[in-house]
Parts: structure tokens; sequence; C-alpha cells
């Protein structure tokens, strides 16, 4: 029984990547490629029909473990957040774009302020689902009492 069923689960597999085989995209970008960032920013508003979907050229900086992307502008400032892969697709510039071997050299950052972006975290508001599927956001004087205890 538990054979027939791992045979299906791969059967499935396979055809679902045969059928998608044309949309599924797993890019890997190394230091100093050109990528577009999705504006996701814009997704759940009511006005975006006339909003750019992508926002400019980025230059890649590094690339986490998880898989997401340090990215900087085109003038060498540092977003301070990380960007997942999901949003970013690759940018073929018109005419060729020279960057410097060393591209730490036009950003600025150091190389410090880039490993503390690397190593943060997110800091924003944290929510609770309740098993009826109300949210919450999370009380921090709650959580400093349990981690006392």
């Amino acid at each position: 029984m538990r054979e027939r069923i791992s045979k299906i689960k791969r059967d499935s597999l396979l055809r679902f990547k045969e059928k998608n085989q044309a949309t599924i995209r797993d890019y890997h970008f190394n230091k100093g490629d050109l990528v577009l960032v999705r504006n996701t920013a814009i997704e759940s508003s009511l006005n975006k029909k006339m909003k750019p979907r992508y926002l400019e050229p980025m230059i890649i900086v590094a690339r986490r473990q998880g898989g997401s992307y340090i990215v900087a502008e085109m003038d060498g400032s540092v977003w301070q957040q990380k960007v997942t892969a999901f949003r970013i697709m690759p940018y073929f510039a018109r005419r060729s774009l020279t960057l410097p071997e060393n591209i730490h050299e036009i950003l600025d950052q150091d190389e410090e302020a880039l490993k503390k972006i690397d190593e943060s975290e997110w800091d924003g508001d944290d929510i609770l689902f309740s098993d009826k599927g109300k949210a919450s956001e999370v009380q921090p004087e709650l959580e400093e009492e349990e981690s006392d205890s």
C-alpha cells in the first residue's frame, strides 16, 4: 500500500515538472549580476495598473544561505532588507555595463555593515494566528515574561 502511494506521489511530481517545465525557473545569481526586483508593495493596492511592476535594475551584493539576496541600487546604496529569490529576475541590459571587479568599491557600506545586514533578522511586528484563523499582534510584555520563566 505504501509503495503504491509513493509511486503515485513520484508520478505526480514528474507530471508537474514536465507540465510546468517552461515556467519554473531557478535562477542562481552571482555577485555583481544585474537584476530586477518585483515591486510587491503595489500588488495589494487598487490602483496598481499604472504602477511599475519591477523596480529599477539592482546589483547583487551577496547571496545568503537560505537563497535570499542582498542587493544595492545602481548608485551604490545598499538595501537594508534582504530580498527573497522569487522577487528577483535577471536584467538584460541593452548595452553592456561594466562594473568594477571589487563591487565593494562602489557600495556605500563596508564589509562589516554588509555582514550585519546578512546576520540581521526580521524585527517587524509579529502576528500570531489562533486555531480559529484570527490574527493578533504579539504583546512584547508577554514574550519577556515567558522568557523569564
